[in-house]
């Protein structure tokens, strides 16, 4: 009698068990797929800081800038709400592979696609590229008269 009483017990205790396990699992899931949809969805449609006219802000962008660093310096400059996004829109858009760096002005009423197509010498605002040795803009230029490249993407950014 004693057997079948811990048999039973064992049992419940079982089902219990892969209940939280199953329960722990669907509540993980749950809430990084969300997230996961949050950040893929914000990455196309993610607004401006500003709706309407925002304040200017002057950005220098270091040679050999990662992006996950530019990112954390457009954040620092209250361009972007959230860094990690900014570095997966810069994965995402059309001009990864023609941003500079250098000193630029960028408007808190600009959206990061229209930021890295300055920062590509696509937008609005023409930009003052730098040398790595402070160089004159005329002097940043390579052999062939086209700008530095931020960042290569063959060597993972």
């Amino acid at each position: 009698m004693g057997n079948k009483y811990l048999n039973v017990i064992g049992g419940v205790l079982d089902v219990i068990l892969r209940i939280t396990l199953w329960a722990v699992i669907i509540y993980y899931i749950y809430t990084y797929a969300g997230l996961c949809y949050d950040y893929g969805y914000r990455i196309y449609t993610e607004s401006p800081i500003s709706l309407t006219y925002g304040r200017d802000v002057k950005v220098t962008v270091p040679v050999d800038t990662s992006p996950r660093e530019l990112g954390q310096i457009f954040e620092d400059n209250g361009l972007t709400r959230d860094a990690i996004l900014f570095t997966l829109q810069y994965y995402c858009s059309e001009y990864k592979d023609d941003v500079k760096f250098g000193s630029y002005t960028f408007n808190t009423a600009m959206t990061a696609e229209e930021m890295f197509a300055v920062m590509a010498g696509q937008g609005e605002q023409p930009a003052e590229v730098l040398a790595e040795d402070g160089a004159e803009p005329s002097e940043a230029q390579d052999d062939a008269g086209s700008p530095e490249v931020l960042m290569d993407n063959d060597t993972g950014g």
